[in-house]
């Protein structure tokens, strides 16, 4: 009875390590991936560049005189080699 239970004990701490590296080694990879696409987002607004606190880039632009334009920029952004809109890049960057 004793070695049943040893065995029954070993069998469900070996699965349940099984199972914890899976789901570590998957979480890894996600990870990664989600440092490099936040990464790829950060690169470009850092070359877009910033004036006097506000990004270059913005949604509601600038005007010269320092106040806001009554429109919406509807550019697209070129993350990765693939154009994003602006709108759609800003969501991205509040992941």
């Amino acid at each position: 009875m004793l070695r049943g239970q040893q065995i029954a004990l070993y069998g469900a701490g070996f699965v349940g390590l099984a199972l914890f590296s899976a789901l570590a080694w998957f979480a890894m990879g996600n990870l990664r991936s989600s440092v490099k696409d936040q990464g790829d987002y950060w690169q470009v607004v850092s070359t877009a560049g910033w004036d006097n606190k506000y990004w270059k880039q913005s949604i509601v632009p600038i005007r010269g005189d320092g106040s806001f334009a009554s429109a919406i920029s509807t550019n697209s952004m070129t993350v990765d080699g693939k154009p994003v809109p602006l709108g759609e890049f800003h969501a991205k960057l509040r992941i």
